[in-house]
């Protein structure tokens, strides 16, 4: 399989997937969970803390 294939059958799809997740806001800790695990797929590390759009959806939630 070609890098070409791997990204339209895997990783494309696996990026729109985690696009519209990330989008959706938490409704409860298990979402913030799930964001979190998305946020390190394929081994990365948690974005950046005072960029990073889960970082700041958690201040959002947790208050200043």
């Amino acid at each position: 399989m070609t890098d070409i294939e791997l990204d339209a059958r895997f990783f494309d799809p696996a990026d729109e997937i985690e696009a519209e997740m990330m989008a959706l806001p938490c409704t409860c800790a298990a979402d913030f969970a799930a964001k979190a695990i998305v946020d390190t797929v394929r081994g990365g590390v948690f974005s950046d803390w005072e960029t990073g759009s889960l970082w700041v959806e958690a201040r959002a939630l947790t208050g200043p």
